[in-house]
């Protein structure tokens, strides 16, 4: 059958991961994925839980995990981890490549290392964006303020969450498994690049 995979976008906050997802959204055909619940408590129509894209000359369709109605999209508008990696995982089982991205994401070792071994190494692909510190705490301040607060990030925590995000990714690299470094500006053409190379790859049942 056609192989399926799943991309793992990666970095801190203001890295320019949403901005990739958005830009890859673009390219093909977008459906959001609408949750069984029409509304939520509140009576407000609810966010959708992904969407679904088709690229042109791709024979699966590409689900992306969380929405993209906020800033800052992806799997931190899910709230939590666990579920964040049980539904890639659904989605990738059904028979659909997969994109996700999130600092809570980008934060997880063990569990991103679960998955690549639960479902094996060629079936994820990872993709550390290497946005430079400054950029990253400019994009934060500028979608705070498209929101109206004014107040500038604090650069400490932003730091510190830098560092330990790309450590985790080095470790990553050092350890063997499928992780590349690359700009945001590079990022949406090399994982779009990734899903159209592994359905030129034939499986053998």
């Amino acid at each position: 059958g056609v192989p399926k995979i799943i991309c793992n976008i990666r970095g801190t906050s203001g890295s320019g991961k949403s901005t990739v997802v958005r830009k890859i959204m673009e390219m093909g055909s977008t459906e959001p994925i609408v949750r069984t619940s029409l509304s939520s408590s509140w009576g407000r129509p609810m966010k959708p839980a992904g969407y679904r894209i088709k690229l042109p000359g791709l024979s699966k369709l590409i689900y992306v995990l969380g929405h993209y109605e906020a800033p800052t999209g992806g799997a931190d508008t899910i709230g939590s981890v666990i579920p964040c990696f049980n539904r890639v995982r659904d989605f990738h089982i059904a028979g659909h490549h997969v994109i996700f991205e999130g600092l809570l994401i980008s934060r997880s070792k063990g569990r991103t290392i679960a998955l690549w071994e639960s479902l094996g190494m060629d079936v994820m692909k990872a993709f550390h964006l290497t946005t430079p510190l400054e950029q990253c705490l400019a994009g934060i301040d500028a979608r705070r303020a498209a929101v109206g607060n004014v107040k500038p990030v604090n650069p400490a925590q932003t730091t510190a969450t830098y560092d330990r995000v790309l450590q985790i990714s080095r470790s990553f690299q050092s350890d063997g498994y499928p992780i590349q470094f690359v700009s945001r500006n590079e990022a949406v053409g090399c994982v779009v690049a990734a899903f159209y190379e592994s359905e030129r790859t034939e499986v053998h049942a």
